[in-house]
C-alpha cells in the first residue's frame, strides 16, 4: 500500500491522533459556550430571583477563587423587573471579577437593598484599587464603562469610589421597574432606542474598603 494510502487510512495512528485531538478541542468549545450562556443567564436568576442569585454566585467565587465574600440582603426585594435583575447581576459579576483579577482582592462585600421602589447594589473590596481620574483621562476601564453603560439602560446611577492601595467600592441604585420598557440582547447590553432614561454616572469621593 503507498503512503499516500495509508495517510489517509482512519486505523493511521497520526489520523487517529488529530481526530482526538479535534474532538478535544470541539468538546472545550462546547464547554465554553454553555458556561458563558450559565453566567450570562443563570437559571437560579431567572428561577429564584436575583438575591438567591447574587448569593450563589457569591459563594461560587468563594470556592474557584479561593477570597472571601460577604453577601448580605436587606429585607425583601420584592418583584424586580427581569431586565433590572439581569443587568444588576452582570454588574455584580463585572464588578467582583475585577476585583479579584485587576485588584487582586482577598475580602469582597457584596449587598443589595430596596428602599421604596430603588434598589441598591454594592461591591466592596480591600484590592490594590486605583487612580480613577487617571483612568478616566486615559480612556480605559472599559470594564467600569460596561458597568454605566448597563447600569443606564435601566435608568439606574453608577457611583465608583477608588484610590490606589485604598480598594474599591461601586454602587449602583435605580428602580426596580425600568422608567420605560427595556429590550436586551442576549449576550450584550441591548439596544439604546426605547430604553430607560439616561442617568450620568455620578462619581463619589474614595471611602474606606473593607476591613482586611
Amino acid at each position: 500500500m503507498s503512503a499516500s494510502a495509508s495517510s489517509g487510512n482512519i486505523e493511521d495512528l497520526d489520523a487517529q491522533k488529530a481526530l482526538s485531538e479535534l474532538e478535544r478541542d470541539t468538546q472545550g468549545v462546547f464547554d465554553g459556550i454553555r458556561k458563558l450562556s450559565h453566567d450570562l443567564h443563570p437559571a437560579t436568576l431567572r428561577v429564584l430571583g436575583l438575591a438567591p442569585a447574587l448569593k450563589a454566585h457569591c459563594v461560587d467565587v468563594e470556592k474557584r477563587q479561593n477570597v472571601h465574600v460577604t453577601f448580605t440582603v436587606h429585607g425583601n426585594l420584592g418583584h424586580v423587573h427581569p431586565d433590572v435583575a439581569v443587568c444588576f447581576f452582570r454588574i455584580a459579576q463585572e464588578a467582583i471579577r475585577n476585583a479579584i483579577v485587576h485588584g487582586e482582592a482577598r475580602r469582597l462585600r457584596v449587598s443589595i437593598d430596596r428602599s421604596g421602589e430603588n434598589l441598591e447594589l454594592t461591591v466592596a473590596d480591600d484590592g490594590g484599587g486605583f487612580d480613577l481620574e487617571a483612568v478616566r483621562r486615559t480612556g480605559g476601564g472599559l470594564g467600569l464603562v460596561t458597568m454605566e453603560e448597563r447600569a443606564r439602560v435601566v435608568g439606574a446611577e453608577t457611583r465608583i469610589a477608588a484610590a490606589p492601595g485604598r480598594g474599591t467600592t461601586i454602587r449602583v441604585r435605580g428602580p426596580a421597574e425600568p422608567p420605560q420598557p427595556v429590550r436586551l440582547a442576549h449576550a450584550g447590553l441591548g439596544s439604546r432606542s426605547g430604553s430607560a432614561r439616561e442617568a450620568p454616572p455620578t462619581e463619589v469621593a474614595p471611602v474606606r474598603s473593607p476591613d482586611r
